[in-house]
């Protein structure tokens, strides 16, 4: 399991620890958000299904699964091409971890 995912999904969304659990319907304590972000235990199947939900990310992304790739003809249909490089990869990075 990828523990620096459950972090950059949360953070990705400007979440605090409180804000998820709230955001979960309290589904996942916030201590239990934090022991899986700090690597301290693993998470179960269905608190993965959970924060998956809230982050509105894919569950085999968040357990390690690389991204998917996003065809640059979409990049180009949104007009991402005329962002700078750096800006176009930030949010190709989002578009991929969130599909």
């Amino acid at each position: 399991m990828t523990v620096n995912r459950f972090r950059q999904a949360r953070e990705g969304l400007g979440l605090s620890l409180g804000q998820a659990t709230r955001f979960s319907g309290g589904r996942v304590s916030r201590e239990t958000i934090e022991h899986i972000e700090a690597g301290r235990r693993e998470p179960t199947a269905s608190e993965v299904a959970v924060l998956a939900e809230t982050y509105r990310v894919r569950e085999d992304w968040l357990r390690g699964a690389p991204a998917p790739e996003v065809p640059m003809a979409l990049v180009n249909a949104r007009g991402l091409d005329r962002l700078t490089s750096a800006d176009r990869q930030a949010v190709v990075d989002l578009i991929r971890i969130r599909q």
